[in-house]
């Protein structure tokens, strides 16, 4: 991706999430992986379509977990992954 615009959004919605610091066990592979470059490195984040397909919940391994909101959900989607 190298629109800005999109860049920026999805930045927007990774910072302000309501991360919770664990190690996350998920079920199965990832459905996406994706990774942000910020100063001084990047993080890659490992993301997985909830059951009722409204939801992403992303894991940063080894450290965060959050469930996004499904507005959230819906535009980190279209975003990275397309419809």
């Amino acid at each position: 991706m190298t629109d800005t615009e999109s860049i920026q959004k999805v930045y927007a919605i990774i910072q302000d999430a309501k991360w919770i610091k664990a190690k996350a066990l998920m079920e199965g592979f990832e459905d996406y992986r994706f990774e942000l470059q910020f100063e001084g490195g990047s993080t890659t984040y490992l993301v997985w379509i909830t059951p009722n397909h409204k939801q992403l919940e992303i894991v940063i391994p080894n450290e965060k977990y959050v469930k996004l909101s499904e507005e959230d959900s819906t535009t980190i989607h279209e975003l990275l992954f397309g419809s």
